[in-house]
């Protein structure tokens, strides 16, 4: 779970551009990584990494640079999630080769079949088709007992 910060600087006569983050970045994120694009040139390089949300760019005078800053999200939710959730689980049994998100693809299915819309998302085979139904029945099921 990352959060994504971008945009362009242009490369002053010193040699250098500081970038400032928005001023929760620090509070919301750990482990950033920057990522640089000179627009004619390759000679743009981090002087200073992400600190006190901003850093600093180094680079040939007058260059612009596209920037791309994502950080590892640490805010409350992010940590539930993580920790609810994780992203690999071992399944056995029923839910062998499925995804978890199986109940919640089918629920969103029948949402779009009754907005009209799910014509936008067609199955490939008619055992696919049938394998949403299938699955469809099970979520069904599963209501009725709960």
């Amino acid at each position: 779970m990352v959060f994504i910060y971008r945009g362009v600087a242009k490369i002053g006569e010193d040699g250098r551009a500081e970038i400032r983050l928005p001023n929760y970045f620090d509070a919301l994120n750990q482990n950033p990584m920057i990522q640089l694009t000179g627009v004619g040139t390759s000679d743009v390089y981090i002087v200073e990494n992400v600190k006190n949300n901003c850093f600093t760019i180094g680079g040939k005078s007058g260059a612009e640079v596209h920037w791309i800053v994502t950080g590892e999200r640490k805010d409350p939710s992010a940590e539930i999630t993580k920790t609810l959730i994780p992203i690999e689980q071992l399944k056995d049994g029923n839910l062998a080769n499925r995804s978890l998100d199986d109940d919640f693809l089918c629920s969103t299915k029948m949402q779009l079949e009754h907005i009209g819309k799910a014509n936008q998302f067609q199955f490939r085979t008619d055992q696919g088709r049938k394998r949403y139904e299938d699955m469809k029945m099970q979520f069904f099921e599963k209501k009725k007992k709960r």
